[in-house]
């Protein structure tokens, strides 16, 4: 399984519980939290390395710079 692919049932997952816990409607910001906060999880379970934290870093960088330039 790839990184795509987990992310992709990771996200179908949590749209699922949003349904679940929304009376049967999807509720995209209840999925994006639950998304997230598992996201964190793993990530600290893992134990990154100070270059994988340092590549996140980056990306994040690249991306507050396309956010904050438009």
């Amino acid at each position: 399984m790839s990184t795509y692919d987990l992310m992709k049932d990771l996200s179908n997952v949590t749209l699922d519980r949003s349904k679940s816990y929304n009376e049967g409607s999807y509720n995209y910001a209840f999925a994006f939290g639950w998304f997230v906060s598992e996201m964190q999880a793993n990530l600290d379970e893992m134990g990154l390395t100070k270059k994988q934290l340092k590549v996140l870093e980056d990306r994040l960088a690249k991306l507050q710079k396309l956010t904050y330039s438009a």
